[in-house]
C-alpha cells in the first residue's frame, strides 16, 4: 500500500495533530509560553467559579489577571479547539393554512460540525496510535483455517468487500453514525436534545466504546422544535431528520468516493475512503433512517405478520428501495409503498451514498433488542405463566452469590427497569439465557456462531406452549424477530458489543446533560455547543502541557 512518510514524532502529542499545527506555529513565533494566554501554568490549572474567584483570600493569595468565569471563558476562547460549530435554518412549508389562506412554515436550527474534519480528528489523533487500524485482516483460530474469529470490524466481511470496491492504495474508513433522542430537563420543561454522534471502525471498539477516551464525535444536534405546519406530523419528522442528516453528510459523499489525504496518528499520509459502515439506534431510530414504519423488519422483507416464524426472506435492496420512494414522491404511488409500510421521504440521506446499502448498516442493539425487548416480554410471559407473586418469590429466594445480584424486593410490581437491572435479572432467569449470553461475546468464532444459531432454534421449538397456555397469541414482534439477523449482523459488522447503545447513554451525560446544565436553559443548543466547544478546548491543552 503506497503511503508518503512524515517526520518521526513529529505528531505523537494529541495537540500536535494537524488541526492544531497552525496555531502552535503561530504561538512559536510569537515567543509565547506553551500556556498563553494565560499568565503561567498555576493560572492555567486553576479553573474555579464565580463566587471562588471572587474571594479576597482569592484574589490576594493567586492574583489572577481574570476575575470572574466570564473573563476565564474569553481565556479559553482564544486556546486552539477542534472543529468549530456553525447553525443553518431550515424551512418547511406545509399543508395547513393561516388565517390569510396562505400556506404556513415552521423554521428549524440545526448546530452542527464539518464531520470531515471530525473524521481527521479522530483518525489523526495519536493517543489512538495503537488502536488504529488501516488494513483489513482475516483472523482463524486454527492453523487449519476453520475456526473464523469475527471481533473488530477490520476482520469482517464488509471490511473485505469495501476494500474491493475503493482504489488500490486506499484505506477504508468505517464510518460509524448514532443518534438518539434524549431528555433534558427532568421534572418540567420538556427540553430536549437530538445528538448525532460520529465514531470510526478503525477505531478499536474497546477504545471508541468509553466515552472517557474521547473517540467519539459529536457531529449536530438535530432539531427537536415541533412541527406545526402540517396536518400528519410524521411526513415533516422524516423529511427534517433526512434534510439535516443529507447536509451533515455531503462531505462523506464526496470523499468516499473520491478518496481525500489525511495524516494519520501512525505520522503517515494515507488515501482514506470514509464510507457509511454501520448506523446505531433503538428500533424507532433506525425505522426513521430506512424510511419504515416500525412494525417492518428493517433487514429483510418478512410481512410483518410473519416476525415470529423462523423463516427466511430476501433482504431490502436499497436501490430499489429509492426507486419507490421516487416514484411516491413525484405522485405515482407504486403499491411497494403501502405493502412496505414506507414513510414518504422525498430525499433520504443514503441516497448516493458511495458503496452503502443502509439495510446493511442496521447494526444490532443488545440494549434494545434484547434487555429492554425480548427480554421484557419473557419476564412478562413468565410472570403470567408462573404468577407474579410466585415469581417474586423465587426472585427473593435466590442466595446471595458473587456476580450475582439479589432481588430483595418485588420484581413484578416495578414499572420501569434499566437495562442493567434486566442484565442482571438474565443471568437468573434460564430461559433464552444461551442466546443473550452468546451474543454479547466481545469476540466470536465460528463455534460461537453457531451456538447462537442453535439456541435461537430452540427457543422457535418450544415457543408455542406459550401460546398453548394463552399466555400470547402471536411473535409477531419486531425484537424477536431481530434475533434471526444478529449472526449475519456479527459476520457484516463485528461482535455486537461494539455497537451497543448503552455508549451513547453514556455520551448524552457529557454531550447533553452536563452541557444543558451550564446554559440558563434559553436558546440552549447554541450555549450547549459553546460549553463543549470550551470543553474541547481544556482537554486538547490539558493534553499539550501534560
Amino acid at each position: 500500500m503506497p503511503v508518503t512518510p512524515v517526520t518521526p514524532g513529529k505528531y505523537r502529542n494529541p495537540s500536535s495533530s494537524p488541526r492544531f499545527k497552525n496555531s502552535q506555529l503561530a504561538l512559536q513565533k510569537s515567543g509565547l509560553p506553551p500556556w498563553a494566554p494565560f499568565e503561567d501554568m498555576n493560572e492555567w490549572e486553576l479553573t474555579g467559579t464565580d463566587e471562588f474567584l471572587k474571594l479576597g483570600m482569592t484574589m490576594k493569595c493567586f492574583q489572577l489577571v481574570y476575575k470572574s468565569t466570564y473573563s476565564f471563558f474569553k481565556k479559553i476562547d482564544t486556546l486552539p479547539a477542534g472543529s468549530l460549530w456553525h447553525t443553518e435554518t431550515f424551512s418547511f412549508t406545509g399543508d395547513l393554512l393561516d388565517e390569510n389562506g396562505e400556506p404556513t412554515q415552521d423554521h428549524f436550527e440545526l448546530w452542527y460540525q464539518n464531520s470531515l474534519q471530525c473524521i481527521e480528528e479522530l483518525i489523526s489523533n495519536p493517543m489512538f496510535e495503537k488502536y488504529i487500524s488501516y488494513v483489513l485482516e482475516r483472523i482463524y483460530e486454527d492453523s487449519t483455517g476453520n475456526t473464523r474469529v469475527y471481533d473488530e470490524m477490520w476482520t469482517v466481511d464488509w471490511w473485505w468487500e469495501m476494500q474491493d470496491k475503493i482504489p488500490s492504495g486506499g484505506v477504508v474508513c468505517a464510518v460509524i453514525l448514532a443518534s438518539d433522542k434524549t431528555q433534558l430537563s427532568g421534572f418540567s420543561g420538556g427540553h430536549q436534545a437530538y445528538p448525532l454522534y460520529l465514531s470510526l471502525g478503525n477505531i478499536s471498539k474497546s477504545v471508541h466504546c468509553k466515552s472517557s477516551n474521547h473517540a467519539v464525535s459529536l457531529i449536530g444536534y438535530i432539531p427537536t422544535s415541533k412541527i406545526t405546519c402540517f396536518s400528519d406530523p410524521q411526513i415533516p419528522k422524516y423529511q427534517l431528520f433526512h434534510a439535516c442528516l443529507k447536509k451533515r453528510l455531503e462531505l462523506l459523499m464526496s470523499a468516499g468516493s473520491n478518496r481525500t489525504k489525511l495524516i494519520c496518528a501512525d505520522g503517515v499520509i494515507h488515501q482514506i475512503f470514509p464510507i457509511l459502515a454501520a448506523y446505531v439506534g433503538d428500533h424507532p431510530e433506525q425505522c426513521l433512517v430506512a424510511c419504515c414504519k416500525e412494525n417492518q423488519c428493517l433487514i429483510c422483507t418478512m410481512p410483518a405478520k410473519s416476525q415470529g416464524d423462523r423463516f427466511l426472506f430476501p433482504l431490502w435492496s436499497q436501490l430499489h428501495m429509492e426507486q419507490v420512494l421516487h416514484l411516491e414522491a413525484n405522485g405515482h404511488h407504486p403499491p411497494e409503498f403501502s405493502e412496505w409500510g414506507l414513510h414518504k421521504v422525498f430525499s433520504p440521506f443514503w441516497a448516493g451514498m458511495p458503496h452503502t446499502d443502509i439495510f446493511m448498516c442496521i447494526s444490532p442493539d443488545i440494549l434494545h433488542q434484547l434487555f429492554l425487548g425480548v427480554f421484557c416480554h419473557l419476564l412478562e410471559w413468565c410472570a403470567q405463566v408462573m404468577g407474579a407473586k410466585r415469581l417474586d418469590k423465587c426472585f427473593e429466594a435466590l442466595p446471595v452469590y458473587l456476580g450475582l445480584k439479589h432481588f430483595k424486593h418485588s420484581v413484578s410490581n416495578v414499572l420501569k427497569w434499566t437495562g442493567w437491572e434486566y442484565c442482571d435479572m438474565s443471568q437468573s432467569l434460564l430461559a433464552l439465557l444461551d442466546f443473550i449470553t452468546y451474543a454479547g461475546y466481545r469476540r466470536h468464532t465460528t463455534r460461537t456462531l453457531l451456538c447462537i444459531e442453535q439456541a435461537l432454534e430452540v427457543f422457535h421449538s418450544h415457543k408455542h406452549v406459550l401460546i398453548d397456555l394463552g399466555v400470547c397469541e402471536h411473535f409477531n414482534i419486531p425484537k424477536v424477530h431481530s434475533m434471526q439477523h444478529y449472526v449475519a449482523g456479527i459476520k457484516r459488522l463485528g461482535s455486537a458489543d461494539g455497537f451497543n447503545m448503552e455508549s451513547s447513554e453514556c455520551l448524552h451525560i457529557d454531550y447533553a446533560k452536563r452541557a444543558f446544565k451550564a446554559s440558563n436553559h434559553r436558546n440552549y443548543i447554541m450555549q450547549m455547543a459553546q460549553w463543549i466547544q470550551r470543553q474541547e478546548a481544556i482537554f486538547i491543552n490539558k493534553q499539550f502541557l501534560a
